[in-house]
């Protein structure tokens, strides 16, 4: 029931529609923009300005390229997303009422975060789409397009559990959502800052960035260590949201 309600209140405003649809369009860009990069290339191997080293690859100039900029454009549509979500509970007062259902906190919070995961999953599968379609007719693996869609859901996961954390933190939904993108700015920015610091510092930033992970992800590669880093920091930010929710329910 808790989930079902937080997906209708995904899909009864027009925020989830907007974004959405911002998010594809710009998605869609970016997909023209290295494909037409890539037909450039060949065009310049087939006239003889390119060696055989230098073979142009749908892979390396389209798919994975593609990839990375979804990831980048997710630091933006997750906190635009939950800033929709925290500013309908708080018009309509629903976390008073649902503080009075005989449910576990912590169900409040599984509920919530899926539903927006699964909101989030449908908009990344459409955006991904054209990239298994681009796999299947060039022949290319199509494992790098299922683990770079995979790692897109596990980035998803892991910024929404953040953000789920802040809403108990900053009761305000627009510095909410300037502290969330900002937070996820910096996350996604630590390889560079990592390698202008180096040493062992540099290391334990490289380690906590999730672009670290996710980088073999969309080369079509999965490890253990790949998905033992997001599924325990989302854990460890959904206990964290669930354990603030629970003090919050307490003094209510």
């Amino acid at each position: 029931m808790l989930f079902w309600k937080d997906i209708s209140l995904w899909w009864r405003t027009s925020t989830a529609y907007i974004c959405g649809s911002a998010f594809l369009l710009t998605s869609a860009y970016f997909f023209h923009a290295y494909s037409n990069s890539y037909l450039q290339r060949v065009e310049q191997y087939q006239a003889g300005f390119l060696s055989e080293s230098d073979l142009p690859s749908i892979r390396d100039m389209v798919i994975e390229p593609y990839l990375e900029t979804v990831g980048f454009l997710l630091v933006f549509l997750v906190p635009i997303l939950l800033l929709r979500m925290q500013s309908e509970e708080q018009e309509t007062r629903a976390t008073t009422f649902l503080f009075t259902l005989p449910v576990r906190t912590s169900e409040l919070v599984y509920s919530r975060f899926c539903a927006a995961l699964l909101t989030i999953s449908v908009l990344l599968l459409i955006g991904v789409l054209p990239v298994f379609v681009l796999s299947f007719l060039s022949s290319t693996p199509l494992s790098a397009a299922a683990a770079g869609f995979i790692g897109l859901i596990l980035v998803s996961a892991l910024y929404l559990s953040i953000g789920l954390a802040g809403t108990h933190l900053i009761p305000s939904p627009v510095s909410l959502t300037l502290v969330h993108c900002t937070t996820l700015f910096m996350l996604y920015f630590l390889p560079a800052l990592a390698y202008q610091v180096g040493g062992n510092i540099g290391v334990l930033l490289e380690l906590l960035s999730p672009v670290m992970y996710t980088e073999m992800l969309f080369k079509g590669y999965c490890s253990l260590n790949q998905l033992v880093y997001f599924l325990v920091g989302t854990l460890c930010f959904l206990n964290i949201a669930s354990f603030l929710k629970h003090k919050i329910r307490e003094w209510a």
